[in-house]
């Protein structure tokens, strides 16, 4: 029964993701993106397990106990989405999908963002533009980090203050 739970949690996983959305650079219409929009869910599978975990066509692990976390935004009919989460190793992993009208036009993959001994999810601290995305963690040793997208590019993972 349990295995069934785990494969029907996983299936409705890879269902929200296929239904969520992203960071946006620059997109060819000109258009403006919406306002972000977030989607989290809490990988509820017992401690120390991992799920698997898709984006776009891309499968990924998470570790169970802590939370997919999904910003997303829309421009007509694109759709951009980051998906962040917590991996077997307690480092931060990030996959970037765009898709149309349920069709994948761009996808990374899943990218390590680093970090260590990182306990329980990735916090959105913000979102103030487009393409812009601060996060936040905490790690086992008691420290608070955040990590910033900005023209595509992230900062690295600094104490906070």
């Amino acid at each position: 029964m349990r295995k069934l739970i785990q494969l029907l949690t996983g299936v409705l996983a890879a269902v929200v993701l296929a239904v969520v959305g992203c960071v946006p650079a620059a997109h060819a219409t000109g258009t403006a993106w919406s306002a972000p929009r977030l989607a989290e869910y809490y990988l509820d599978c017992p401690a120390g397990q991992t799920m698997s975990v898709y984006s776009g066509p891309y499968r990924g692990s998470a570790l169970c106990g802590t939370s997919v976390t999904n910003v997303y935004w829309t421009d007509g009919a694109v759709t951009r989405q980051h998906t962040f989460v917590i991996s077997p190793g307690r480092s931060a992993w990030n996959a970037v999908h765009q898709y149309r009208g349920g069709t994948t036009i761009a996808a990374t993959g899943w990218k390590s963002l680093g970090g260590a001994n990182i306990t329980g999810s990735i916090n959105i601290l913000g979102i103030p533009s487009p393409g812009t995305i601060d996060l936040e963690v905490g790690t086992t040793t008691g420290g608070i980090f955040c990590n910033r997208l900005r023209n595509n590019a992230w900062s690295g993972w600094l104490a906070c203050g």
